[in-house]
């Protein structure tokens, strides 16, 4: 009897895999990487896995979309080895597309690739050509608070707006200063999360650092970053199409006014900031400076006694569409 049993659960058994092997199983894919980036009119490549080929026993022929549907590829698929997918983008597409692979009018991908797409021409902004006498003081927020209330008292007695860029740990830290900062008037901007290296790091994690800070600065204050700057303003083309297809242009700075710095006192960093001023300027300071608050408080009467309006970088930008030249310049395009 058992003998029997034995031999009837093996025959089970090789009955489902024939029934596989004829076409039972669905097919799955997989990309090798979750994020690539790219740029208008070049030619990019996506990496995919066919999961299952002996549980669908046949070849498939599978199709890259993106979200709308458009077939960017065709490819057939024999066996589980990973196969490149070569693939020209629309010199019109920009920003973030979410690729995925279709077999049989059916989506059979894990989870959907990140494309970033940029035009590569575009630097990251420097300074802005504004039309008038506008200029933008920036504060980083990194590490401490210590100063953080001094200075917005600071900035409500003179009369000006500025952009905080915050990361994310700093956010997690100090949630109230958050809210304090908008419920003044002031912008916030992206500063990545843990304040990496960012062109040391996988595309995986630079996208992480920039969506998680956003997700969290919206999630406290109600408003969600449209400007991003990088750690230590380490960045290329690559950490720009990403930072861009997240939402974020990417802002770097004019006149950096070494605040940070531990050898240079108020006088020191307070001729940095003034020793030439233009319109469209972006100062870099940082909240946890320690002669920050100092050389606020005489340098910004200075601008505004050259008849300078001191705003966020996002009223600088808001002249219009716009390119970004080879020296971060961004110049408005004329109608």
């Amino acid at each position: 009897m058992k003998k029997i049993l034995s031999s009837l659960l093996i025959l089970c058994m090789a009955l489902s895999v024939t029934a596989a092997s004829a076409g039972g199983a669905a097919p799955r894919f997989r990309f090798e990487s979750t994020v690539i980036v790219s740029f208008q009119g070049r030619e990019a490549t996506a990496r995919v896995q066919f999961i299952n080929p002996n549980g669908v026993g046949h070849d498939v022929e599978a199709e890259l979309r993106d979200e709308n549907g458009y077939v960017l590829a065709t490819r057939t698929f024999t066996n589980n080895k990973v196969k490149s997918v070569t693939f020209t983008f629309p010199d019109d597409w920009i920003g973030a597309k979410y690729l995925s692979v279709w077999a049989d009018g059916e989506k059979v991908s894990e989870e959907d690739l990140f494309f970033a797409v940029d035009d590569i021409n575009n630097k990251a902004i420097r300074q802005v050509g504004v039309s008038t006498q506008r200029m933008s003081i920036t504060l980083d927020c990194g590490y401490g608070d210590t100063y953080t209330d001094r200075i917005l008292d600071l900035l409500d007695e003179l009369g000006i707006k500025v952009t905080f860029f915050v990361t994310g740990l700093w956010a997690e830290n100090f949630p109230e200063h958050m809210k304090d900062i908008i419920s003044r008037g002031h912008e916030i901007g992206n500063h990545s999360y843990y304040h990496p290296h960012l062109t040391e790091e996988s595309f995986e994690r630079v996208l992480r650092e920039i969506v998680n800070t956003s997700d969290l600065v919206e999630e406290i204050t109600g408003q969600r970053p449209v400007l991003f700057r990088p750690p230590y303003g380490d960045t290329d083309h690559l950490i720009r199409a990403i930072s861009r297809a997240a939402g974020c242009e990417h802002i770097i700075w004019t006149v950096d006014s070494h605040d940070w710095d531990e050898s240079y006192d108020a006088a020191k960093i307070e001729r940095r900031v003034t020793n030439t001023v233009e319109p469209g300027y972006i100062i870099l300071f940082h909240n946890a400076g320690k002669h920050t608050l100092e050389v606020l408080g005489e340098v910004i009467p200075y601008y505004q006694s050259l008849g300078y309006e001191l705003v966020p970088v996002s009223t600088l930008l808001s002249e219009g569409e716009y390119t970004v030249n080879a020296d971060g310049l961004l110049e408005f395009v004329q109608d």
